[in-house]
């Protein structure tokens, strides 16, 4: 999947808050990510798309949180970077998911707490 420059440009236009930040960039790669319970792992991004992340990140971390460590949201919970992707890319192959409903012991043909790697198990 490919996150443009454009779609990450828009979300640190428009959010006031780093966190805000954090999880409209994972909701590009988990359009679902309000289902989500937990991400085991971090999506691995290209490094044009990882060095533009940051940028931004630090940028908008000076301007609205002065008093934190410029980026640190970001460090502590967003993509890693791989240089094999494309520059643009954002792989979530080797990342597990659990939904809400798996996570709250809902019935599920794998278990209550089903972990699937980068795709969609549907209850």
């Amino acid at each position: 999947m490919r996150i443009t420059k454009e779609q990450v440009e828009q979300i640190f236009a428009t959010r006031t808050h780093q966190a805000e930040i954090v999880v409209d960039l994972y909701r590009l790669v988990y359009p679902d990510f309000d289902r989500i319970a937990k991400v085991d792992g971090f999506p691995a991004a290209g490094k044009e798309l990882s060095r533009l992340i940051w940028k931004l990140a630090m940028e908008f971390d000076r301007k609205h949180h002065p008093d934190v460590m410029t980026g640190g949201c970001w460090l502590n919970h967003g993509f890693s970077t791989n240089d094999k992707l494309e520059p643009w890319e954002v792989d979530i192959s080797h990342v597990n998911i659990i939904k809400e409903a798996e996570a709250q012991g809902g019935d599920h043909p794998e278990g209550a707490f089903a972990v699937f790697k980068g795709k969609e198990i549907n209850p």
